[in-house]
């Protein structure tokens, strides 16, 4: 079994390989895990019978589901972020970086710090990470987040009135194609209604394709002639949720017609 991890929210996919069957694994679950040199506390996003071909994930040992002193010992560790981080943004900014720190996580073990930024372009942090280093006397790693992660961090409210789908059930955040657009019939709406908080794609048009996907299969194909008890015609449009066609009857007749309504003809 494969199981892909996360030490904070906003971080890289890690994975680790297990062979115990003895040992049962959930989604949601804290473990113990050795990475690099630093042992630090993951948690499970995804089980898998075997690795994902498409991701290059880093690979981590685990050692131990996370016990409740575990826990405490990182919920204390959670509360000295803001003073390491409030430290590092002093000394960005004294290194005239074009980035932004947003977020900080520290290792179980205390030996690591991970900063979590922003920049619209690539940075090359290796003086940065020395004084960082310097500063702290602990490793440290810098991970770039884009603003899809980065709104998880600052929270927040969708146009429709929830909580943000990544802060509650959207535990792997995937680009979203401007495809996914015409797809759903909804290029009518514009880029800006389109958009969450983050400035990027709604994350809702990536995982309601399928239900797309799944009702177009009871449409007939554009250009096919149907008929209807008192009509025949061309399909030329769809009206996916509304389950209709648009059937052209002649060259300015154009009509909506329920899709159980159709019959091809042969």
């Amino acid at each position: 079994m494969i199981i892909q991890l996360k030490i904070a929210h906003w971080d890289k996919i890690f994975e680790a390989e297990t062979k115990n069957k003895k040992t049962q694994y959930k989604i949601g679950e804290d473990l113990v895990v050795r990475i690099d040199s630093h042992t630090d506390l993951a948690k499970i996003i995804n089980l898998l019978e075997k690795p994902d071909k498409d991701k290059r994930n880093e690979k981590v040992i685990i050692l131990r589901k996370a016990t409740k002193e575990d826990l405490k010992k990182m919920e204390r560790k959670e509360k000295r972020k803001n003073e390491f981080l409030k430290r590092a943004i002093e000394i960005v900014k004294d290194s005239s970086l074009p980035m932004k720190l947003v977020d900080a996580h520290l290792s179980l073990d205390g030996g690591q710090i991970v900063f979590a930024f922003i920049s619209p372009k690539r940075v090359d942090f290796r003086e940065l990470v020395k004084k960082l280093s310097q500063e702290f006397h602990r490793s440290i790693r810098l991970h770039q987040i884009n603003p899809r992660e980065e709104m998880r961090i600052f929270s927040g409210i969708g146009p429709c009135g929830r909580r943000l789908c990544c802060l509650s059930f959207l535990k792997i955040l995937g680009g979203v194609s401007t495809d996914l657009i015409e797809e759903q019939q909804l290029t009518h709406r514009g880029i800006d209604r389109l958009s969450g908080p983050c400035g990027r794609l709604k994350c809702c048009l990536s995982f309601e394709i399928d239900l797309y996907k799944e009702l177009t299969k009871s449409f007939p194909s554009i250009g096919t002639k149907v008929e209807t008890k008192d009509k025949s015609g061309e399909v030329v449009g769809w009206h996916i949720l509304e389950e209709t066609v648009d059937l052209k009857i002649d060259e300015d007749t154009i009509i909506k017609v329920p899709l159980k309504e159709l019959k091809i003809k042969t």
